[in-house]
């Protein structure tokens, strides 16, 4: 089907799961969209959420029908864990995993958009956070 991000949001998400030992939820990132279990010296599991937002016009000024233009389809991908250097660890693996050698369905190489970090200790615990902003080019077929 022309002009569909599904197939290749699958296809991030389901690159992103062979990260091995993390856990990975598509949605929003607000302050009760994930509860991670944690144990008594306040760890948890390391976690990935990855944001998908709307398409945008790409690049082909209309020179087919609208339908069959290309568009850009950006995300966010959140690394979470409770130490730093652990979410600047999976922060590298993500890259690696969407920026080398991996197309999404129907779209081109995966570039990276920017990023920034932050610690959020919202749940009386601290989540380091880094996110990753991505876009790719889709509708190439």
């Amino acid at each position: 089907m022309p002009t569909t991000q599904l197939a290749g949001e699958d296809s991030i998400v389901a690159q992103l799961k062979t990260i091995p030992g993390v856990d990975v939820i598509e949605g929003e990132y607000t302050e009760d969209s994930y509860k991670p279990e944690v144990d008594e010296n306040e760890m948890f599991a390391p976690y990935i959420l990855v944001t998908f937002y709307p398409s945008r016009a790409g690049f082909d000024n209309g020179l087919a029908e609208p339908h069959k233009d290309t568009e850009r389809a950006t995300f966010d991908v959140f690394v979470v864990s409770p130490n730093d250097r652990l979410t600047r660890d999976i922060r590298d693996q993500v890259k690696e995993k969407l920026l080398i050698a991996f197309r999404p369905v129907d779209g081109s190489y995966i570039r990276p958009k920017g990023g920034y970090k932050f610690v959020d200790p919202d749940l009386g615990f601290h989540r380091y956070v880094q996110v990753i902003s991505l876009t790719y080019t889709f509708n190439l077929s």
